[in-house]
């Protein structure tokens, strides 16, 4: 969630910026590429083992990692601002919810994710 809330976020932050700017074309290029895989995994059919989405892991690193430096450099604005406090909220709260999903975790693990 935060690779797609910073290309959201970085996209917007670079709508003025030239055709050639490479921000904008790195964005549009680890974008386009993990979205297509996710829609390739969300709709494929019959054998589909977990391992395989690890082919998402390129793509969300890098979008993580351009978003990022994208807003830190807009954070004098508003749309960085509000980009940076989302992106930070959200992640928090989805490593919050993401141990309840895994049984055997110790049920105490979440509120010491939280409280890091």
């Amino acid at each position: 969630m935060a690779a797609l809330a910073l290309l959201v976020t970085g996209l917007f932050c670079t709508r003025n910026a030239a055709r050639t700017d490479g921000v904008r074309a790195s964005l549009l290029l680890w974008g386009g590429w993990t979205v297509v895989t996710a829609a390739v995994f969300s709709l494929a059919g019959g054998i589909f083992h977990e391992y395989y989405t690890v082919a998402l892991a390129p793509g969300i690193a890098a979008l993580v990692g351009v978003g990022g430096a994208e807003l830190w450099r807009h954070e004098a604005s508003w749309p960085g601002r509000v980009g940076l406090a989302v992106v930070t909220a959200g992640t928090a709260a989805w490593a919050f919810v993401l141990p309840d999903r895994t049984p055997d975790l110790v049920p105490w693990l979440r509120w010491v994710v939280a409280a890091s």
